[in-house]
């Protein structure tokens, strides 16, 4: 990937995270990860299945939702070392 494509990539994300149908998603999820907490915590009969299925749920909510910031950081960190890169060799 070039730095051109990764900038793009930055662009769409972030465009991605102020768009309302993100915005609603992640509104549903955080719903859902608080209604599986409310499970864990009112149900002292859960089986050990029960209880990391819903743990699971939690988890992967949280790392969805930080996944749009998580690829801009990944896309931002590699087109400073792309600028690094090109500036070192420029200096040669």
């Amino acid at each position: 990937m070039n730095s051109r494509e990764a900038s793009e990539l930055v662009k769409a994300l972030k465009a991605l995270k102020d768009s309302p149908g993100w915005k609603d998603l992640t509104r549903i999820m955080k719903s859902e990860a608080v209604e599986a907490a409310l499970k864990l915590g009112d149900n002292p009969n859960m089986t050990a299945t029960q209880m990391h299925f819903c743990r699971g749920a939690i988890a992967s909510t949280k790392a969805l939702l930080n996944l749009p910031d998580a690829r801009i950081q990944q896309l931002e960190n590699e087109l400073a070392l792309m600028d690094a890169t090109a500036s070192a060799q420029s200096s040669r």
